[in-house]
């Protein structure tokens, strides 16, 4: 059911599970876009089970993402269009079994799927202890949150050197 392109792509540039958010400016339709990369497993139960998915997969659409803040609103590619070609954002509540006007439910997000990598929230922040271990501190998150963690640690780390210094 998956195109072999975006197989690679996905697998090439391990983004199953990981999160991408498209501002408004840079989103063709204007909204912004907030989604997580599918599994072939989750991508074929979207397609099969649940609304947009079942209603569009005939005209070659094949979910890929799903919304990462809860609109119901997934993400597909068209196997139509071959590689390279657009992300698209499904309106779910404008397909049903009725059908769906594709000037109304569909729009364009990126003109190639594949620039979705320049959206990509997920990095990690690591800390070294003494003994020189690694903890993975923060993962996923997106980058103005963790540098306002990262800052929140820095300054209870300083307050914590500090009350140590003064009782010395």
């Amino acid at each position: 059911m998956t195109p072999e392109h975006w197989k690679k792509f996905v697998n090439l540039n391990s983004l199953i599970g990981r999160e991408f958010t498209v501002p408004e400016e840079m989103d063709l339709s204007e909204v912004g876009a907030d989604f997580e990369v599918l599994s072939e497993d989750q991508s074929i139960d979207e397609a099969k089970n649940y609304w947009p998915g079942i209603g569009v997969f005939l005209d070659g659409f094949i979910p890929v993402a799903g919304c990462s803040i809860g609109s119901g609103d997934p993400y597909f590619i068209n196997i139509n269009d071959g590689e390279n070609g657009p992300l698209y954002r499904v309106y779910h509540d404008q397909v049903n079994d009725s059908g769906y006007d594709r000037n109304i439910a569909v729009d364009v997000i990126l003109e190639n799927y594949q620039s979705l990598l320049d959206y990509a929230c997920y990095y990690s922040v690591w800390s070294q202890d003494r003994n020189g271990n690694n903890t993975e501190l923060f993962n996923g998150l997106l980058l103005e949150v963790a540098k306002k963690q990262v800052a929140e640690l820095k300054l209870k780390k300083d307050r914590k050197k500090y009350w140590h210094d003064q009782s010395d």
